[in-house]
């Protein structure tokens, strides 16, 4: 067994998908709509879960990790994107109207429960440290096409790095403190 939050795992051609529940991300928006598509109810942390590869056991103490340790995941990437919405916010140039509906200013973590939720976790097959990448897919309010994903590893150290494959859209890429 992977871990009880893990349900309907099942084998499809390039690796696993099912169902993994993160309860720290209840009341967020609900995006597991096709292609994170935000539904009118809200997320009771559910992602979908993709395994790239054959489901190694690096992969399994991966997920498990991330189960026992999704309260601080969690925290992590809401600074991460705290400390980069506000460029976001000048990058996408909403106007003032526009703002308000799609990308209203955030003075705290909790306020960006309105604006993104839950899609899906990917466990890659590329590990380091015996430690495999894991991503983070959520819909969001500002960029609704392509969302906002996070790509964490776990290490000794915690770090961010930008990247932008999309002229304002920006994955941001951090280690996880080892507990």
């Amino acid at each position: 067994m992977v871990d009880k939050s893990v349900s309907n795992l099942e084998k499809v051609e390039d690796g696993f998908e099912g169902i993994i529940k993160l309860d720290v991300w209840s009341g967020h928006l609900n995006c597991l709509g096709s292609y994170g598509k935000i539904m009118n109810t809200p997320s009771n942390g559910t992602f979908q879960l993709f395994v790239e590869g054959d489901l190694s056991e690096i992969q399994l103490e991966t997920i498990k990790y991330h189960v026992r340790n999704q309260r601080e995941i969690r925290l992590l990437i809401l600074e991460r994107l705290l400390n980069v919405y506000s460029q976001w916010q000048q990058q996408y140039g909403y106007s003032d109207e526009e703002m308000v509906k799609y990308m209203p200013n955030v003075t705290s973590l909790d306020d960006f429960r309105s604006l993104l939720g839950p899609h899906c976790i990917h466990i890659m097959d590329r590990d380091m440290k015996g430690f495999s990448y894991v991503g983070y897919e959520f819909g969001c309010m500002w960029d609704e096409e392509h969302g906002f994903g996070a790509l964490t590893h776990k290490k000794d150290r915690k770090s961010t790095r930008l990247n932008s494959s999309h002229l304002v859209i920006s994955y941001a890429v951090f280690c996880l403190k080892k507990k």
